[in-house]
């Protein structure tokens, strides 16, 4: 019994902590800054549909800490034809603040 409720809370942790819903996780602000680039370029009548981040990985670019992430997501058309993209993000460390967001793989 004490190894099912041990096992239960480390799932339970890290379903949790790989969330991207939790406000203030990088993963969050990975989503956010992703959801508003991808938002800001839409068509009239298109939705974007968060897919999820494929790949997210530290890396230090021109001497700075910084996180890359691979993001994909789906777009609808307003006559229901969905494509699918990825997205590349380059951001801080802790993910505040962003480098360079592009449609093709940079880095």
């Amino acid at each position: 019994m004490k190894k099912k409720t041990i096992l239960l809370i480390g799932f339970a942790t890290i379903s949790i902590t790989s969330c991207t819903l939790i406000p203030g996780s990088d993963q969050s602000k990975i989503r956010l800054a992703a959801t508003n680039y991808v938002e800001g370029k839409l068509n009239a009548g298109e939705t974007m549909k968060w897919g999820h981040i494929e790949r997210k990985l530290s890396r230090e670019v021109n001497g700075r800490d910084c996180k890359y992430a691979e993001i994909k997501y789906k777009i609808k058309s307003k006559q229901g034809e969905s494509d699918y993209k990825t997205l590349y993000l380059l951001m801080s460390e802790h993910c505040d603040s962003v480098y360079n967001i592009s449609e093709n793989i940079n880095y």
